[in-house]
């Protein structure tokens, strides 16, 4: 695991200086630099596998003509290694690093159809003058990328992109209109204007001033379906059960300490079960728990019995209010791109570094298997045809809640009953789109000045974003709403808000359930191996219920039954969640009101001051939900510790301390 940075087009060594020197916390074992007179590279490197100077980065051919910077791992490794080795070639280390030099080498960039795992990775050739650059298939390892027609730079965080002084931190409008949109900002778009984020599964080649970018992998589309129909539910169970233990296996590959987050779920107790029937000693556990603030919200009890059962070495951290408002700052720092949510992960990756450097984690099985409850209400409006009643209690609870958001006239028409009908009439994509909304369009006008609203792209729906991920094709409604999660929420939110908040501990986390044959495995299934119609009542009933009684994760509870203690899957399904709104009245108000105080908001110059007011009055009597007041509290901080921070600033120290 490591940052990368690079230039192509009148390299700047203080420019490669000052993007290392923001990224050391990304990894702060070495760095390194090369330079010639068209591309310049730079990393700091979190040593993982072979810990000796052999790994120093960037790594070039006996020759020299090949430079690669790499930041990730590639799992499949050594069984790539013994291929070429097997054809004469001859290794210096024992990395991945040098395995996907070589490759490439071999292959150009069909070499990553060859690489099994996460990764961000460029290489240049010093004979073409050619840059190539790929990212993983998942997007688990990030990548941003600026051109301007003359120079290229790229990064793996933002924050080094600004730090070396080639890259302007002005506010990205379309970008901004996004992150209102969703609570976060989906790829290529970033917050920052003229930087793109390289989309999962597609590489970049730099040749002659021509930039081109393609994409190499994608999730089975309808018409790539397999033909032969699926083995019987005991048969694909045992087929998952091998692929995931495979997985598992090839992530527990490492020269340093390995535990895993176990949150009480059945995705972490999934991976943990593996991980300890793989090794001889117990595996290393960490989870984290909250007080009487949280405590409807504590999985840690689940966790604590799945770490017995499984015989673990279990961490347990109690977190509050008040720990979380002590490191507000380091929050805006670590995140890179602004979320409503990461602070989760910020604290159990902060739990877990104090003993080990690698940690598996469970993400992709609620969006691979069926495990979110709007699959649950996706599937039970579209058998009952009960959509539109939903689209019209929501749309009423969303007038409730905004207040003075909404224009007076709006209330007691006829829109009051029957807002954003026609938009809803689209289909699928839109009524995804309701669940998956921040700010609806309507109230992003209302939130906005009449600057922004002139300037951005404020006010369309999630639909239209949404649309581009979807596959109308798809061969039921469960992989539909698979593809839009694992394309969308997981990799656009949760994978990135994840390595940001990870590496700010110089940790590097695994995901195991998103390793890629095992998504085309799991992906192609028939939905009703994932999710069986349960017995709880109609929308609503799906909170607090269990596995079983929602039918979710079918195929993936039966493949590792044996290994969990029996009746798991009866437990409340809880999420990992924080008790933000709670924080918020406490400890974190003091936090939020500087934030989005009426100085602070007129000074930015984005929101309307009495609507943000509004807002914060909402919330606090229990009409307006968290995430909301938290996002824009979020996007404020960001501003504030990146933007406003200056090149100087971003290029210090920024290795967050326990």
């Amino acid at each position: 695991m490591c940052g990368i940075f690079g230039i192509v087009g009148d390299p700047v060594t203080d420019a490669i200086d000052r993007a290392c020197d923001a990224m050391r916390h990304r990894g702060p074992d070495d760095r390194g630099a090369y330079l010639d007179a068209g591309a310049g590279l730079g990393m700091t490197r979190l040593a993982i596998l072979d810990l000796s100077r052999a790994g120093h980065q960037p790594m070039g051919t006996d020759d020299n003509s090949l430079w690669i910077v790499h930041n990730g791992e590639v799992y499949n490794f050594g069984e790539e290694r013994s291929r070429l080795e097997a054809k004469g070639l001859r290794f210096r280390s024992y990395t991945d690093t040098e395995v996907i030099l070589r490759l490439y080498e071999e292959l150009g960039p069909a070499c990553v159809d060859r690489l099994r795992g996460m990764f961000a990775f460029a290489v240049w050739d010093t004979r073409d003058r050619r840059l190539f650059a790929a990212r993983d298939r998942l997007g688990i390892k990030p990548l941003y990328y600026t051109w301007n027609g003359r120079r290229l730079v790229f990064a793996s965080e933002l924050k080094a992109l600004l730090a070396s002084g080639l890259v302007e931190g002005r506010l990205s409008m379309e970008g901004l209109a996004l992150y209102l949109t969703f609570g976060y900002v989906p790829s290529p778009c970033t917050l920052i204007e003229g930087v793109q984020a390289l989309q999962p599964g597609h590489h970049l080649t730099l040749e002659k001033g021509r930039l081109t970018v393609r994409r190499y992998w994608d999730l089975p589309t309808g018409s790539d379906r397999p033909a032969s129909p699926p083995a019987g539910e005991r048969e694909t169970a045992a087929q998952l059960r091998a692929l995931l233990k495979e997985s598992v296996r090839l992530r527990l590959i490492s020269d340093v300490p390995v535990g895993a987050f176990l949150s009480g779920g059945i995705d972490s107790g999934a991976v943990v079960a593996l991980m300890a029937e793989a090794r001889s000693g117990p595996v290393r556990t960490f989870s984290v728990g909250f007080d009487e603030a949280g405590r409807d919200l504590d999985e840690t009890d689940d966790a604590g019995l799945l770490a017995k059962h499984l015989g673990t070495d279990h961490t347990r951290r109690i977190v509050t209010g008040r720990d979380v408002a002590e490191i507000v700052d380091r929050l805006g720092r670590a995140l890179d791109q602004p979320s409503f949510d990461g602070i989760n992960s910020y604290l159990v990756s902060q739990v877990a570094r104090t003993s080990v450097t690698v940690a598996l984690m469970g993400v992709g099985g609620d969006e691979l298997f069926a495990g979110y409850p709007h699959f649950w209400r996706l599937h039970w409006e579209h058998r009952n045809g009960g959509w539109p009643h939903r689209v019209r209690r929501e749309i009423k609870a969303a007038l409730a809640a905004t207040g003075n958001l909404i224009e007076p006239w709006f209330r007691g028409t006829i829109l009051d009953r029957y807002a954003d009908w026609a938009r809803v009439q689209h289909g699928f994509v839109t009524r995804y789109g309701l669940s998956h909304t921040l700010f609806p369009p309507a109230q992003q006008r209302a939130l906005c000045t009449p600057g922004l609203a002139a300037a951005a792209p404020i006010g369309r729906p999630a639909s239209d974003y949404l649309g581009s991920l979807d596959d109308p094709c798809a061969h039921d409604l469960i992989a539909r709403v698979s593809r839009l999660d694992l394309k969308g929420y997981m990799a656009q939110r949760l994978l990135r808000d994840m390595d940001a908040m990870s590496m700010a501990h110089s940790l590097e986390v695994r995901v195991p359930l998103i390793d890629h044959r095992l998504v085309e495995f799991a992906y192609a299934l028939p939905g009703s191996y994932k999710y069986q119609h349960g017995d709880i009542a109609p929308p609503g009933g799906e909170r607090q219920a269990s596995y079983r009684q929602m039918g979710a994760k079918r195929i993936l509870i039966e493949s590792v039954r044996d290994l969990l203690p029996v009746g798991y899957e009866d437990r409340p399904k809880t999420g990992f969640h924080l008790p933000m709104a709670s924080w918020m009245k406490g400890p974190l108000r003091p936090a939020v009101e500087d934030l989005l105080g009426r100085v602070s908001v007129q000074r930015r110059g984005l929101f309307k001051a009495e609507t943000v007011a509004g807002l914060l009055a909402g919330f606090r009597r229990g009409a307006v939900p968290w995430h909301q007041v938290w996002a824009l509290a979020a996007l404020e901080l960001w501003q504030r510790q990146v933007l406003d921070a200056g090149a100087a600033a971003l290029a210090g120290d920024q290795r967050v301390t326990a």
